[in-house]
């Protein structure tokens, strides 16, 4: 068993820990709302929110981190191309500072963090946070499995068979979905 792991590694567990949840903190906690023909989820987790927001942050901090690690061995036109961006970025996000406060500029729904996600491909050149992602993701399918299951019966119990348009079992659906989704990428063969 190892003893020692990189600042990724613990950074990404600490992500993933945080993610799942805040994922399953948001969904699972709150009430059900009639509301005229259908009924609305409202949640009351507010730690949910809070460690959704943390593995943002954590997520950044990674992404810097890999960024700053594999940047060497990139040719000099795309390493001026992705610091450009990054300079743009950071540009960006101390004007939207000026304007709104911060949970807005890096949390809400158009965030400047959105200009980061082609530089979360870094991440994959990590084979250590890939191996950890790999060994944990049987675990996080399994729970997001039962969660979802949990949640569609319980509603079902209270009001019936019915399809809330808002309802808090698609949240954890589209987390179970996503982590399938990534395992089958694993499984199939490589070829």
């Amino acid at each position: 068993m190892r003893t020692k792991y990189t600042i990724n590694e613990l950074l990404f567990e600490i992500y993933l820990r945080c993610v799942i949840l805040g994922s399953l903190l948001r969904n699972m906690l709150g009430e059900w709302e009639p509301i005229y023909d259908t009924y609305r989820f409202v949640s009351k987790g507010r730690w949910g929110t809070f460690f959704l927001s943390f593995s943002s942050i954590i997520s950044l901090v990674l992404i810097f981190r890999c960024f700053i690690q594999y940047i060497k061995k990139l040719h000099a036109g795309i390493r001026v191309l992705i610091v450009s961006s990054i300079l743009y970025y950071l540009i960006w996000t101390v004007l939207a500072l000026d304007k709104a406060p911060a949970q807005s500029v890096f949390f809400e729904s158009i965030s400047t963090s959105v200009i980061l996600l082609p530089v979360a491909a870094l991440l994959g050149f990590d084979d250590n946070i890939w191996n950890i992602l790999e060994n944990k993701l049987p675990y996080i399918n399994i729970l997001f499995c039962c969660c979802f299951y949990i949640a569609v019966f319980s509603f079902w119990a209270n009001y019936g068979i019915k399809w809330p348009m808002n309802a808090s079992y698609k949240g954890i659906f589209s987390c179970w979905f996503t982590s399938a989704c990534i395992m089958t990428f694993w499984i199939s063969p490589k070829g």
